[in-house]
């Protein structure tokens, strides 16, 4: 079954992805803070959904070590913010998408599905 990484410190919105996540038959993975790439690397997720706005770190720059970790770079990485300049964020953190809070559960799944294909 793939796994799906939740990263997100706000409860309802975790709790929300998560249902979202089950719905398709998928593993859901929740984490409030932000982990280490060493983590990340033995979680081996096949997503990452990752809010921006964390407590005490930014998820976009987690990102875009991520994405310029050689161990970690094939996992495609949303990241999720209600800033307007998101769009913004995720391109310079090397992000495969973004969605805007508040999102439509639709557009979640659209984009999940289009990642792990």
């Amino acid at each position: 079954m793939k796994s799906i990484l939740i990263i997100e410190d706000d409860e309802g919105t975790s709790d929300i992805l998560a249902y979202v996540i089950q719905d398709l038959e998928l593993n859901a993975i929740l984490r409030p803070d932000v982990l280490s790439l060493s983590e990340i690397e033995k979680l081996n997720p096949d997503l990452i959904l990752m809010d921006h706005w964390l407590r005490g770190a930014k998820g976009g720059d987690l990102c875009w070590k991520i994405k310029n970790n050689p161990a970690t770079r094939h996992i495609p990485v949303i990241l999720i913010s209600a800033l307007i300049n998101v769009a913004q964020i995720a391109r310079d953190s090397c992000a495969d998408a973004y969605i805007e809070k508040p999102f439509d559960l639709l557009d979640i799944e659209k984009l999940i599905k289009k990642y792990l294909k």
